[in-house]
């Protein structure tokens, strides 16, 4: 590789990189996600990384010596992520400060014993509360419920109660209620049959 062409490599690759996490990141069923408002980050602070890298190895290409149709090939390369990743951060940027999406939506609650804690992620556009059960840093979706059914007020939020033997809560709000069992805890073993 020459160092003539490094840069633009380089944000090739960043770019490559950003295609291959936003397409597994639409294509995965959700089942595993990062603990809490965290795994919203990953995707537009590479998109961030990425676009700022690409916008200065852009900005070299006015004085690289290059042929004008290797330029121009650069320019057509880079443009479309470019644009896409930065629409993608000024989109979560203006999700975050409109309050549609924040740390305030995540709530965790812990078991009785407190070996098991399950975070519920509140998405009050649709009224529906998604339930993950809390692995470490990862969270492993364990279902999900809708306490209305049309848009739901910010601070909208059911009331959580652990059942015995910690396989499952019960949720309830206002006339609403249901039960949301959880997969099984790593260290319990599997039910025996006979």
């Amino acid at each position: 590789m020459s160092s003539t062409a490094k840069p633009w490599i380089v944000s090739l690759l960043l770019h490559a990189l950003f295609w291959g996490c936003f397409i597994l990141s639409a294509s995965q069923s959700e089942t595993y996600a990062l603990r809490g408002f965290w795994g919203l980050l990953p995707l537009p602070l590479l998109a961030f990384g990425a676009s700022i890298f690409s916008l200065r190895a852009l900005g070299k290409l006015k004085i690289a010596p290059l042929p004008r149709w290797q330029k121009l090939l650069i320019r057509m390369l880079h443009g479309p992520g470019l644009l896409f990743m930065l629409f993608l951060c000024l989109a979560f940027l203006t999700l975050v400060l409109s309050g549609t999406v924040g740390p305030s939506d995540y709530a965790t609650y812990p078991s009785p014993s407190g070996r098991r804690s399950v975070t519920i992620a509140s998405h009050n556009i649709t009224c529906t509360h998604q339930v993950y059960l809390n692995r470490g840093l990862i969270m492993q979706s364990a279902g999900s419920f809708q306490i209305g059914t049309a848009k739901c007020l910010k601070n909208a939020r059911a009331e959580i109660g652990w059942q015995p033997g910690e396989t499952a809560i019960a949720w309830k709000y206002r006339d609403r209620q249901g039960l949301i069992q959880l997969p099984p805890s790593i260290e319990q073993p599997p039910p025996h049959r006979q």
